[in-house]
């Protein structure tokens, strides 16, 4: 028969309030927290009627809402976000990584927060730090970027700015890190492409005359000068049009915190 009591077991390691729900899968003789997913002997075996149930869900997605909204607070778009790796396994295919945020002098490590709020990376206890798969790439930025993702699934409006750095005034700003502005060229130019045919046009021309061998050296070159000449015509446009733009959407957020690299 279905036990329909409140369970009174309390999470000793989830900082979460009011966990008091484990899950139902057994892994050996431990439970699982549903916050933070961590191990606990100390919860007893029990069964949830479907209210619970529901009661389980809305604690979950609570304490996930809740953790995110303390790291978008600490990691507005533009923050740096570092990594330290604790632990690498044997096989190269499992690392314990802990992301950490600079704050004034001292340095917070944000493990905890992210383990709760729901990303995909559960806690490594032992190492104090996220057990985080996979191999082949820098898994750091791996990290950062699905925590970005996570705390701006619709995008993030620009900074204005390039670089992060304190005004004489004494205000600090933060440099966009999206990677809009480093493709910012290849988009201008084929805006200038659209909108300058007979430009382009030329500068084809020019590219294959300077190429000809039944042509002089003396018109090849000019050929060449002439091609130059519109190139830096087109760079000149391009680098005129304004890239670094406060409140323009980019709709990658996953770009949204820079990755500083490991400590």
């Amino acid at each position: 028969m279905v036990s329909t009591s409140t369970p009174t077991a309390q999470c000793d390691r989830c900082e979460a309030e009011g966990c008091i729900y484990p899950r139902e899968k057994t892994y050996g003789e431990a439970r699982h927290c549903l916050c933070c997913g961590k191990s606990n002997r100390k919860l007893t075996p029990m069964t949830h009627t479907e209210a619970e149930r529901l009661t389980m869900t809305a604690h979950l997605t609570h304490a996930q809402a809740a953790a995110r909204d303390t790291l978008r607070d600490l990691l507005p778009p533009g923050a740096t976000v570092r990594v330290i790796i604790r632990h690498v396994s044997a096989s190269g295919m499992m690392r314990t990584i802990s992301p950490v945020v600079v704050v004034g002098d001292s340095v917070r490590d944000l493990s905890g927060l992210v383990a709760r709020a729901g990303i995909g990376f559960r806690e490594d206890s032992k190492r104090y730090g996220l057990r985080v798969g996979g191999a082949g790439m820098d898994m750091g930025f791996h990290l950062v970027y699905s925590l970005s993702s996570a705390l701006y699934p619709d995008g993030f409006k620009c900074t204005g700015h390039q670089y992060t750095e304190t005004r004489r005034n004494g205000r600090r700003v933060l440099g966009c890190p999206s990677n809009a502005h480093a493709n910012h060229y290849g988009a201008m130019a084929r805006v200038w492409n659209e909108t300058h045919p007979d430009k382009l046009a030329a500068m084809d021309d020019a590219d294959y005359r300077r190429s000809l061998p039944s042509l002089t050296p003396d018109e090849r070159k000019a050929a060449q000068r002439e091609l130059e000449s519109i190139v830096a015509e087109r760079q000149a446009w391009i680098a005129a049009q304004p890239n670094y733009r406060r409140g323009v959407l980019h709709r990658d957020g996953g770009y949204a915190l820079h990755y500083g690299g490991a400590l």
